[in-house]
């Protein structure tokens, strides 16, 4: 079972990328969900998206391509809990509580 958070906060770019500085948590959920079906090729995955609720979007399957295309398709939901300007002074560093 693949589950992955699209919620507001994914939009966040705070996920460490190695050579190319930082991208979106949702962008970090997409690579590992492709590496975790790469690495267990022969496995049967599910996949669903969750954020004021949960979505099983890919049933029971050993079609790992079926999941790799789903992740491309993820975003973040527009009913997100945060709202879009906090996210942007997140990305910029400059939050404050």
């Amino acid at each position: 079972m693949v589950a992955v958070d699209v919620t507001g906060s994914m939009a966040v770019k705070d996920a460490e990328d190695g050579s190319s500085g930082t991208i979106s948590r949702l962008d970090a959920a997409k690579r590992i969900v492709k590496g975790i079906t790469s690495t267990y090729a022969d496995s049967s995955f599910a996949a669903l998206r969750f954020g004021a609720s949960g979505t099983l979007d890919v049933p029971l399957t050993p079609d790992s391509i079926a999941i790799d295309g789903w992740a491309d398709t993820l975003a973040e939901s527009r009913h997100a809990a945060r709202p879009a300007d906090a996210v942007a002074q997140i990305n910029q560093g400059s939050t404050s509580r």
